[in-house]
């Protein structure tokens, strides 16, 4: 047991767990780190309060039905830190079950992948204009395209 502790103390991902009922019965010091609440400020709420908005009901819908089904979901997803900063995360939920296969737990594994997102944003948008420039080579009327794109 003593070793679950330091496991779950020093993980750099944030671990979040609720009850069956959904609300949350512990949190390690990562997800503080993460998110800016505390243990105190979250015990007992519903992990909803981290939502951003940016996922819609069938989002939502489809990940329970993994959850339930198969036992764990992993994915991206947007949330919310208590500043109000929007940040993406790669989370994973499983599902914990007594003998008796009554839901006891949900375990919530997440890391914040808000700058790999950005990164990838940026390279998307590196490609793009590569292309462009592609196209100007074929098409020399295109600079004027390029330019107007690039500085709209």
């Amino acid at each position: 047991m003593q070793l679950s502790a330091q496991v779950f103390n020093n993980s750099h991902e944030g671990i979040m767990i609720t009850g069956g009922d959904c609300h949350i019965v512990d949190i390690n010091p990562a997800f503080t780190q993460i998110t800016g609440y505390s243990r105190k400020e979250v015990i007992g709420k519903n992990p909803k309060m981290l939502s951003a908005g940016k996922q819609d009901k069938a989002f939502y819908t489809e990940m329970w039905e993994s959850i339930v089904k198969e036992g764990c979901w992993q994915g991206e997803i947007w949330n919310r830190n208590k500043a109000g900063t929007v940040y993406a995360e790669l989370l994973t939920v499983s599902k914990m079950q007594d003998a008796q296969t009554n839901v006891v737990h949900y375990v919530g594994v997440f890391s914040d992948i808000t700058q790999s997102k950005i990164q990838q944003e940026k390279l998307s948008q590196l490609a793009a204009i590569i292309n462009l420039w592609k196209f100007n080579e074929l098409c020399p009327k295109g600079a004027l395209m390029l330019i107007f794109l690039i500085f709209k």
